[in-house]
């Protein structure tokens, strides 16, 4: 018996594959439902080779095939479901795929001009606060305090929510990715923001 092999789409470089970074948390209830009708028709095909009625089925996984290469395209453009963002440290390299990149660092990466980092938008505005950032110094051991102070940030002061809206209209219409310079990839205000953009987008 023929073994099944499923399409393979990947998502990120190798280095993001195994933190989870830039990978979509989900994919969309679509792909779903095609993967299980990829899997159902396949099997009606396997039986259909054994009654000699395999013709039939033809036509119905010509079109399946082709809607999966439509949205595993869509996703791929756009960076996976509505509402969702990316992360990256300004100093990894440019990709076409990174959608609108935004820097929301504070103050500006040191080693790297504004013509290598390729940003298309600088959101100082919507970093911590000098006062919470000095007192966070990168140190783990306050990343969860400093988390539900940044959020507090976000939710209370007026040009943070500005900016907020502002985040959620793009990732509706484009893929949006975050950029900072922290060398901490896990505990960091770029993961604080992004969890509390996708928290609050059907907000």
């Amino acid at each position: 018996m023929q073994t099944r092999k499923p399409l393979a789409f990947s998502y990120g470089n190798e280095s993001e594959r195994r933190t989870g970074e830039g990978v979509p948390p989900l994919t969309s209830p679509a792909i779903f439902l095609l993967d299980l009708l990829d899997i159902l028709i396949e099997h009606f095909v396997f039986t259909g080779m054994r009654s000699g009625q395999t013709e039939r089925l033809l036509p119905f996984l010509f079109w399946e095939r082709c809607a999966m290469i439509i949205l595993r395209g869509f996703e791929e453009g756009v960076g996976g479901m509505a509402g969702d963002y990316g992360l990256k440290r300004i100093y990894e390299p440019y990709d076409s795929k990174d959608g609108k990149r935004i820097l929301i660092d504070r103050i500006w990466p040191r080693g790297i001009s504004k013509t290598e980092a390729k940003i298309d938008l600088w959101m100082k505005e919507i970093a911590p606060s000098t006062e919470l950032r000095k007192w966070f110094g990168h140190k783990r051991e306050r990343f969860q305090e400093f988390s539900k102070r940044y959020v507090t940030e976000l939710e209370t002061e007026e040009q943070k929510q500005m900016l907020v809206r502002e985040l959620m209209a793009m990732a509706k219409k484009e893929k949006v990715t975050l950029l900072y310079g922290a060398k901490d990839q896990e505990c960091n205000h770029a993961v604080v923001l992004r969890s509390f953009l996708i928290a609050n987008a059907d907000g």
